[in-house]
């Protein structure tokens, strides 16, 4: 029979909370500590482990009560479901057992610590998700915390969620898991109804009253919730891999544990002849390897759009104004990573409007840059995913002249531009200047060449709204420093962009400049270095101009990038006297330093960063006569210093704005 559960009404925020396996403990007889602030409360989730073995493990308490992990495990007083009634501890408590440390290796239960704060009153409960079980949850504003210990289902601790049947006027949030004293990052949830993606569209927030079967493959995990709602939930597994959605508006959830191979995964969607518009997307959050990528995706007979990301800890989202007839979910590199994909669909009612959809690409703030090389062939419409009025822009150096003249960008207004009419849209003799092609309606790119011929393409094609166009840079502060000097310089990108107030002028070419082992023209200058993607660390030195007049001043850097954790990027100062340098992992925003000093020489390299990039630029600026010597250290060994601020210099030029945007790239 199904009935409401109660939920006991227990204080339980959590302050210090724990999640211990039991295997970790020691046996013997050892005392193994709980390192906890009384009071707490401890539940207990060993659903595979034997009852004969947990009958002999005891936590024992300072004021002597005795609870073998038997009695923990079954403190379960409602019929219809296997919440855990809380065992308070006051005093200080140990887990011991007489088994041997390799019977205790052998457990696969679990213990969960839970620190009482008498300030505070949480609405929190433990459920066990030892057999199948129908939740009411009643309309409140609640925390339930979800334990699977079973390891008898294949794959093991996999929770299934069925029958859901939700209020418009409540929400819930799914978090992987067990909760903390702090608030929840923002945009870290796994699952939410409604659904609510990170960029503001037409669709935000978004109620579903229908919500597609789904598997967890989490050990442990909580759910966030207001106002009333009812699910069962059961320890088994449950793969959406060819299954089919009842509806076209829905919601559904896909998850990838660690060590689980990386598959193809779709899912086919319900046919309705009434709905023929709409819009799918996902919102996707997980932790990948750095060459790991996830793809989400929906396709029809002759359409397809897809989105590529290397997903992580805060949710990604994606949207394209179509429903096809299946949706898939797929990874590349990912074994040692896992990731959530919660997707939906809404169908609008029958309308006579042509919905359009563009193949593999990426979104950036309405701003497209699009490989070539991922276009299909062989007359294929590859429709542009933009929002009309749009400019296009064409590179398209290295490709053949032939090749380009049979592609061709269509639009529905009867325009029809080859690439290689685009390509050459360039009126100015002195510059590589391109005249944007305006489109007014959508469009699409067809070639009759093969697949693989477009796949040899090197070429891109950039996508800009009438509105990018239209804005304009601001005029910097005047309080930073400007440098009248600066150093030659090279970029190793497919794209990079600047913005500018006032006048300026410079060479730009086509080629490679190598800043190692040059010299700088000047002691008040900057200059700029960049270790691109897949390219191998290197030591860089870069001489100062001499100071024959004993100068002094500032040299610093700013930093910025993308590496490994394990990856590390130098700077060094160095003099006669000695050497002070500087250790980063680049991140995408600066990280600035600066000495007061200016040196003979600079030094740049990096360790375990092949896969990835960092971009340096370099200062420094010399002051009046001062005849005090080096303020170097004496000896040979470094200095070490994280001191920021004094002298730290924002640069007008910060590598022309340093907003290079390190890169658009589109897979």
């Amino acid at each position: 029979m199904n009935f409401p559960i109660f939920l006991a009404f227990f204080i339980c925020l959590v302050s210090a909370q724990q999640l211990i396996d039991l295997k970790t403990f020691r046996g013997k007889n050892v005392r193994n500590s709980i390192n906890a602030h009384a009071p707490y409360d401890v539940f207990v989730s060993a659903t595979s482990d034997d009852a004969e073995i947990l009958a002999q493990i005891h936590l024992i308490t300072q004021d002597k009560q005795n609870q073998t992990f038997l009695q923990l495990k079954n403190r379960k007083p409602f019929l219809t479901t296997s919440q855990i009634q809380p065992f308070p501890v006051q005093t200080t408590a140990y887990v011991t057992t007489n088994l041997t440390d390799e019977q205790v290796k052998n457990l696969t239960g679990m213990i969960f610590i839970c620190t009482t704060n008498q300030q505070q009153i949480n609405n929190f409960h433990v459920i066990d998700v030892d057999k199948p079980q129908t939740l009411y949850l009643p309309n409140e504003n609640q925390t339930v915390l979800f334990l699977n210990s079973n390891m008898d289902s294949s794959p093991v601790q996999y929770s299934t969620i069925s029958s859901w049947n939700q209020s418009s006027n409540s929400s819930i949030y799914f978090y992987k898991g067990i909760p903390t004293d702090l608030p929840e990052k923002d945009n870290t949830f796994i699952f939410s109804n409604p659904v609510s993606p990170t960029r503001a569209t037409d669709h935000t927030i978004e109620f579903f009253s229908n919500v597609q079967k789904f598997s967890l493959g989490l050990g442990a995990f909580y759910i966030k919730y207001y106002g009333s709602l009812s699910f069962n939930i059961a320890p088994e597994y449950y793969d959406v891999n060819g299954t089919s959605t009842n509806s076209t508006t829905t919601t559904g959830f896909y998850m990838k544990p660690k060590s689980q191979k990386d598959r193809n995964v779709t899912i086919q969607i319900a046919q309705n002849s009434k709905d023929v518009g709409g819009v799918t997307g996902s919102n996707t959050v997980g932790t990948l390897p750095k060459n790991g990528k996830v793809t989400f995706g929906v396709r029809s007979a002759d359409l397809e759009a897809k989105n590529p990301m290397n997903p992580s800890d805060e949710i990604q989202d994606w949207t394209t104004n179509f429903i096809g007839n299946q949706i898939f979910i797929n990874s590349e590199n990912g074994t040692d990573g896992e990731f959530f994909v919660q997707y939906y669909m809404r169908a609008n009612q029958k309308m006579n409007v042509l919905i359009l959809l563009a193949f593999s690409i990426c979104l950036i703030s309405a701003q497209q840059l699009i490989d070539l090389k991922t276009f299909r062939g062989e007359n294929f419409k590859n429709f542009i995913s933009a929002h009309a009025p749009y400019d296009v822009f064409v590179s398209a150096t290295s490709d053949d002249a032939e090749v380009l003249a049979q592609i061709h960008l269509v639009t529905q207004d009867k325009q029809n531009q080859t690439f290689q009419q685009l390509k050459n849209r360039k009126p100015f003799l002195t510059t590589g200047q391109i005249l944007p092609f305006p489109v007014q309606t959508t469009a699409y790119v067809t070639t009759n060449l093969t697949d693989q011929q477009v796949k040899s393409l090197t070429g891109m094609i950039f996508i800009s709204t009438t509105n990018q166009q239209q804005m304009s840079p601001s005029p910097m502060d005047d309080t930073i420093a400007f440098f009248s000097n600066v150093q030659k310089f090279s970029l190793g990108l497919g794209a990079f962009y600047i913005k500018h107030f006032g006048d300026l002028s410079f060479n730009i070419a086509p080629e490679y400049y190598d800043a190692n082992g040059s010299s700088t023209n000047s002691i008040t200058t900057t200059g700029f270095y960049m270790k691109t993607k897949n390219q191998k660390d290197r030591n860089v030195t870069i001489f100062v101009a001499e100071n024959t007049e004993h100068i002094y001043g500032d040299t610093g850097i700013n930093i910025v990038g993308n590496f490994p954790q394990n990856g590390e990027v130098t700077f060094e100062v160095r003099n006669v006297g000695g050497k002070i340098k500087m250790d980063w992992n680049p991140k995408d925003e600066l990280q600035d330093f600066a000495t007061s000093e200016i040196a003979n020489l600079i030094f740049i390299n990096s360790e375990n960063g092949t896969d990835g990039e960092f971009f340096v630029q370099y200062y420094m600026r010399g002051f009046q006569r001062k005849h005090i010597l080096s303020t170097f250290a004496s000896t040979d060994a470094p200095v070490e210093t994280t001191t920021k601020g004094a002298g730290i210099l924002n640069l007008v030029i910060s590598i022309l704005a340093l907003v290079l945007c390190l890169e658009v790239s589109c897979d």
